[in-house]
């Protein structure tokens, strides 16, 4: 007897079909948002802490030759008219009014001729957030998106008690550029993480829940500052956190699209029937026995150990995973590592990665030129950290509110006009009208915060699962280089005062034209492979509901 061959599975089966549009992966999807946003908490709390603990406040020397004369709780009854001049061991600090008790000034004695020192605390700020994007979008991509995400609360965690303990301030700076590297790594992976697991119509609510939950932590972070006064008991406070959100992460799935595209079929059957659980229904016949038949020929399950020896090889490049399948029925996707230089060998791929990048590098100056501009809210640190969580928040709100009606481009135009409008606007204004541009100055924080949360989600739409985090690790990674001169941009004042204001609004503008040379993606399904993101949103793509032609031959 003649045994039939038994037929293929077909690999081509869109997983957006099978579940992540399917009704009954709702209410997962809503527990892994709401899971993803609430473990974000901890981020926008470290990134508001140098308000706490950053900052200059006025100092009498405390040795007894010289304090005799001087009341302690109020160093401007002092004769001290030179307190850098005084050979002196110890010092008194005066943080009456601004609700603190420490700061790092203090800790590690960065007084007079180590006063520089407080402000390369704020450079290596910029180079955790490089280290961060430059990291994040390497290691999501090759190991997956929420075990990078976990080893990202870990060390933050790890760091946040180093830091607070550490006598030393090179220690101090070590642990503090960890920590900043971690938390962008942590913002760009929920970001695609949260953009992958969601329906097409509801993926921008999504971006804006992550960005709204994040200003949060930054509200959540000022009200802990408001009860422990000391930096380094508010630092073990915020460690407290990211080990609390790192424990709901082990609750949180991996990305199926991730786990799809690399052919990790079963761990993907896995998850789609904890979701078919979760809303009390059964999967078809037919969905079943292709998942099984999917399972058998994708990269099988292993065990805890393994999987930590794998994806050690992989974050190296060195592993062409392992697989149980045979030779006949691998795929190479499966096993090709792919970088943020795969992009850049496509021309269409590579012309919108260009423009992206050049969005994220005109959101991240116009960004920090609002918060610099500001500055004067900083008599009040506790106001000023309000302020930026309140505008992240308002930011996001006022997103879900016009996304619904606009698309990405539409809403990217109006933001680069708007915020164009606000510095243009800024150079009437006359200094002594405090009032009118605190007003505009919060203003353009709310619309800036949505052009940030837009250039997030629009590189996460326009490039393909493989690549994805890699793309907005590299979109980031350009924002914090160019990032760096911003405050030298601030020096064009001395030639001509409002030089510096006609440079952003004139950058704002003139980005304007770049954006209207990207697609728009509202409504599109995402691109997993690379072929599929060279010729999304172009008559060469071939998905059937979008009904357009068939796939371009590259």
């Amino acid at each position: 007897m003649v045994e039939t061959e038994k037929p293929k599975p077909d690999t081509n089966l869109s997983l957006d079909d099978i579940f992540i549009e399917n009704k009954f992966a709702t209410k997962w999807q809503i527990l892994m948002l709401f899971l993803s946003c609430v473990s974000l908490f901890h981020s926008g709390m470290f990134v508001i802490s140098p308000s706490f603990f950053r900052t200059k406040q006025p100092f009498v020397c405390a040795d007894e030759k010289y304090s005799s004369n001087c009341d302690q709780s109020n160093s401007t009854s002092c004769e001290q008219t030179d307190v850098c001049s005084l050979s002196c061991s110890e010092y008194s600090f005066n943080y009456n009014g601004t609700g603190l008790s420490s700061s790092i000034q203090e800790s590690y004695s960065l007084v007079c001729g180590r006063e520089i020192l407080l402000e390369v605390h704020g450079s290596f700020y910029f180079l955790g957030l490089l280290l961060g994007s430059l990291i994040a979008g390497f290691m999501s991509d090759r190991i997956g998106r929420m075990k990078w995400i976990r080893v990202s609360f870990f060390l933050c965690t790890i760091f946040g008690i180093i830091m607070a303990l550490s006598e030393s301030y090179v220690m101090h700076l070590v642990a503090w550029t960890i920590i900043n590297t971690t938390n962008i790594s942590t913002w760009v992976c929920l970001f695609v993480y949260t953009a992958e697991t969601v329906k097409t119509d509801f993926r921008h609510v999504a971006g804006q829940f992550v960005g709204m939950f994040f200003g949060i932590g930054i509200m959540v972070g000022v009200g802990f500052s408001v009860f422990i006064p000391n930096w380094r008991h508010l630092i073990l406070a915020y460690s407290g956190v990211a080990f609390v959100d790192f424990i709901i992460s082990l609750f949180i799935s991996e990305s199926p699209r991730w786990l799809w595209a690399r052919k990790r079929y079963e761990e993907t059957s896995d998850i789609i029937h904890t979701a078919a659980r979760l809303s009390g229904v059964t999967l078809p016949k037919e969905t079943e026995q292709a998942l099984i038949d999917l399972s058998e020929i994708g990269v099988r399950k292993e065990s805890f150990l393994k999987t930590v020896v794998t994806d050690l090889r992989r974050m190296f490049n060195f592993a062409e995973k392992i697989d149980k399948t045979t030779a006949e029925n691998s795929d190479t996707d499966s096993k090709k590592q792919y970088s943020v230089i795969d992009i850049f060998k496509h021309r269409v791929l590579s012309i919108r990665m260009i423009l992206l990048a050049l969005h994220w590098v005109c959101v991240n100056c116009l960004f920090y030129a609002i918060l610099f501009g500001a500055s004067m809210f900083k008599q009040n640190v506790h106001v000023y950290a309000l302020f930026q969580g309140f505008g992240s928040f308002s930011g996001c709100v006022l997103g879900i509110l016009l996304l619904n009606f606009f698309g990405r481009k539409t809403m990217v135009i109006f933001c680069l006009n708007f915020a164009g409008l606000v510095f243009f606007t800024c150079i009437f204004i006359p200094t002594s009208w405090q009032f009118t541009t605190l007003f505009l100055a919060f203003v353009g924080k709310v619309v800036l915060q949505l052009f940030f949360q837009l250039c997030y989600q629009w590189t996460a739409d326009l490039m393909p699962t493989v690549v994805r985090t890699s793309a907005l690790g590299f979109g980031s990674l350009m924002a914090r280089i160019t990032g760096l001169a911003i405050p030298y941009i601030g020096l064009l004042s001395e030639i001509w005062t409002p030089l510096p204001l006609i440079f952003y609004s004139s950058f704002a503008f003139l980005v304007v034209v770049a954006t209207l040379f990207l697609p728009e993606t509202r409504g599109k399904r995402l691109p997993n492979t690379i072929e599929e993101g060279n010729v999304f949103c172009t008559k060469f793509e071939k998905h059937p509901t979008n009904k357009l032609n068939d796939t371009l031959t590259l």
